[in-house]
């Protein structure tokens, strides 16, 4: 679903814009492998950065586990009406 929101981003990224001052023209050029390129760099960070983010909540689970493993907790709950 998010990648519709990138997919405008993609294809502007495909377009070659050129203009001819002389002529007073300009012309577009879609270029496909610049967007198949942009998408594979897209999805390239796409991974790396959730690559990282696991290590990190791995990394955070595992010192959280160090620190309570050997916990007990004891609680009592009591009501004092007076």
């Amino acid at each position: 679903m998010r990648i519709i929101f990138a997919l405008p981003l993609l294809l502007v990224a495909g377009c070659d814009v050129q203009k001819d001052t002389a002529n007073d023209t300009t012309s577009y050029e879609f270029n496909e492998q610049k967007v198949e390129s942009a998408a594979e760099n897209v999805g390239d960070s796409a991974k790396n950065v959730l690559s990282d983010v696991g290590e990190a909540a791995e990394n955070a689970g595992e010192k959280i586990k160090d620190k309570v493993d050997n916990v007990d907790i004891d609680v009592n709950v009591n009501r004092n009406d007076k």
